[in-house]
Formats: structure tokens, sequence, C-alpha cells
């Protein structure tokens, strides 16, 4: 019987910026003025999408989400300033100068905070980022809400990921950070594993992976999912399909639940995520976005005959137990 409860849903996978944000983001100079992410996509924005589903949200893991930066320390504050935003709704701190949407009542949906983080640079610059970061929480409980790093590596040049360097910091990580999780896509892992021969003992025994998956992930599933340590994400394949998908039924999504209903990773390795904003990018009623994807995963879990209890981890009991969430 599963200890978590059934009736909640904790979104793994949420991205927050407010209107003032959008200049330190790094992909919003190539998008039209007009594009849905070139706008407030906050608290208010996101229970506003997830409308009907509301009173089942316990809360999100908020996922940095790539702003303008550099492996030096003089290139780090804008990332370390992305901190703040879930700090300051964890700690209901709104600003007189301008309105970042959240407000009394949103501070106890902020369950988990992944960083951007310097990997590549090693584990001194770690260390120093990650004291920088500390100092930008100012709070203890918000702290304990740091919960894992990201970093993009699929515009990097090829081989990143097997640098020495990268490889010590996520070792630093595990033994620094203990619980910490590192987050990256299907196709950053097959990169990952094609390169070079990698093993748990390469990265310090038992370095624990966050996955999102891609349509083209294939046969990386079973590969990822032979490392204990590797959990997978529902999160992040609306943005990854072609225009021309059929959206009218998400029982009918063929190739969606082609690439989730994957019997490697099983109910207890296996979380819900949105991917907000990004989701609603190659969908065609954006206020809709999430209440889709929502009814795409309990069409899938449905086919399975899943149980009460199985069903309930990828809900919320896996994202509690990868990121150590209370």
């Amino acid at each position: 019987m599963s200890s978590y409860d059934r009736r909640v849903i904790i979104d793994s996978h949420v991205h927050l910026f407010a209107r003032a944000q959008l200049p330190t983001l790094r992909w919003t100079p190539r998008l039209p003025s007009d594009h849905v992410l070139k706008g407030q996509n906050s608290v208010q924005e996101y229970c506003s999408a997830i409308s009907s589903s509301a009173g089942k949200l316990r809360g999100f893991v908020f996922i940095e989400s790539d702003r303008v930066s550099s492996l030096s320390h003089a290139g780090w504050n804008h990332a370390l300033e992305e901190v703040e935003l879930p700090t300051r709704i964890a700690k209901w701190e709104l600003r007189e100068e301008e309105d970042e949407g959240f407000g009394a009542g949103d501070e106890d949906l902020v369950l988990g905070i992944v960083l951007w983080a310097p990997v590549p640079a090693g584990p001194e610059a770690m260390e120093a980022y990650m004291n920088s970061a500390k100092e930008r929480c100012g709070d203890e409980k918000v702290l304990e809400k740091i919960k894992g790093v990201r970093y993009l590596v699929q515009d990097k040049p090829s081989g990143v990921m097997l640098q020495p360097r990268f490889i010590e910091s996520l070792k630093w990580l595990r033994k620094q950070w203990a619980g910490f999780r590192f987050g990256c896509r299907c196709k950053e892992w097959r990169n990952l594993t094609a390169e070079g021969s990698l093993s748990t003992s390469d990265l310090g025994g038992d370095c624990e992976w966050v996955i999102s998956p891609t349509p083209d992930g294939g046969t990386t599933f079973e590969e990822m999912a032979r490392f204990d340590g590797t959990f997978m994400k529902l999160s992040g394949a609306f943005s990854e399909l072609l225009s021309s998908q059929n959206w009218q039924d998400p029982g009918s999504l063929e190739r969606i639940i082609e690439i989730l209903t994957c019997d490697a990773f099983g109910p207890s390795r296996i979380m819900f995520g949105s991917d907000w904003p990004v989701c609603t990018v190659q969908w065609p009623w954006i206020e809709l976005s999430w209440q889709y994807w929502h009814g795409v995963v309990e069409a899938i879990l449905s086919a399975r005959n899943l149980s009460d209890d199985e069903s309930t981890m990828i809900w919320s009991g896996t994202v509690q137990a990868a990121y150590n969430i209370p």
C-alpha cells in the first residue's frame, strides 16, 4: 500500500518567469513579440492554466529556464537572480516595483527548486556557485527546497558530458549535496552513452538522474533504466511533436503513448510533469495545454490498468521520492 496521498498531483517540471525577467532568458531574442512564451508566465498564470485540476495540485518543482549565463563567475548573475524568484514566492515577498505574478497562499506551492549550475567548470566553480545560491536563498527553509541542478547540453559541443570536469562536478554534487539530482533529456543521455563508456562508478557510484523523454528516445529508455538512480519524467513531449499531430483525443495519440508506455522504469521511477509553459508552444489552444497533457497521462495510465497505488506514484509519489519532498 502506497503511503503517498492519492488525492494530489505534484507537477515535477514547471518553468516560471516574470515579464521583467524576459531579457535575461537566453532564448527570448529569437522569438516573435507575440509568442506565447514572450510574456509573464508565473504562478498566477500557471494556476489559471490548470483550472479544474487546481484542487488536486499540492505543488510543483521549479525548473530553471535557461537564463543568459556562462561558466565563468562573471556570467552567473542572471542564473543567481533566477534563484531569487522561487525564493520570493516561497517566502511571499512581493516587490513593490513590479508584479511577479504570485500572491498569498502561493508560497506552499514551491515544493522543490532545480537550479542552473556551471557543471562543466568543475568542482571549485560548482562550490563557489552553490554557495552564492545559498546566499540568495537567505533562509534555511527555502534552501531545503533546492533539490538538484540542470545544465542543458543540446546546444553545446559534442562530448561535453564526458569531460573530466563535468563528471567531477557530478561527483562533487553527490558528495556535498546528498540526495541531489541531475536533470537531462533523452537526446542528451543518448549522446553521453554513445560517445563513451559510462557506468555508475564513473559518476561516484550513485549519481542520480531525472530524465525528460523525447520522441526519438527509442531503446534509450531501456539503456537508461539499467542505472538504478534514474527516474523518467512524463513531460516535455508536446514541444517535440509535429504540428500535424492529431490533438482531438488524448487516448488516440499513439505516438505519445509509444513514447511514454515504457515498461523499463515502472511506476516507482516515473513521475508526472507538465513542462509548463513550454507545453503550450505546439498546442493549438494555449489555455488548455496543461489540462490536455493531464488527460493524455490519465488515458495512458487507464490503458495500462495500473493500480491505485501505481497511479499515485506517477502523479505524486515518485517525484516526492526522487526529490526528497516531505
